[in-house]
C-alpha cells in the first residue's frame, strides 16, 4: 500500500500543484491494475480521471472526497469514465466513507472465495 503524499514533492513544487496531485503523477507507472482510494483530495481524483482518459487503467477507483471545492465535480467526472468505481454524490464523503467502501469490497471478496 502506498500513500501518494509520500511521493512527488519535486513535482508539486515545479508544477505548482497540490501534493496529492503530484503524488498521483509520481506514481503513474504503478497505477495500472491497482486499487485507488481517495477520500479527501478532489484534485487527486481529477488527476486520476485524466490519467484514465490517457489510457492508464487501475482495477478500481474509490473516490469519495469531501468538501466544496471540486469534490462534487471530481466524483461526477469519475462516474462518467468507463472504469469500475465507487463514489458518493455531492459534497459529502471523506476518508471514513472511502475506507468503509474498501473494507466492504474485501469482505465481499473473502466471502466469495470461501464458497
Amino acid at each position: 500500500m502506498l500513500c501518494a503524499l509520500d511521493f512527488g514533492s519535486d513535482i508539486a513544487k515545479s508544477q505548482e500543484i497540490t501534493r496529492s496531485s503530484a503524488g498521483i503523477l509520481a506514481l503513474r507507472d504503478r497505477i495500472p491494475g491497482s486499487i485507488i482510494v481517495i477520500g479527501n483530495a478532489p484534485s487527486a481524483l481529477l488527476v486520476i480521471c485524466d490519467l484514465i482518459k490517457e489510457g492508464i487503467r487501475p482495477a478500481v477507483v474509490i473516490g469519495t472526497p469531501v468538501g466544496f471545492v471540486n469534490a462534487a465535480e471530481s466524483k461526477a467526472l469519475l462516474r462518467t469514465i468507463d472504469i469500475p468505481s465507487i463514489s458518493t454524490e455531492g459534497t459529502r464523503g471523506g476518508t471514513p466513507i472511502a475506507v468503509a467502501a474498501l473494507n466492504e469490497c474485501i469482505t465481499i471478496l473473502i466471502g466469495e472465495s470461501a464458497q
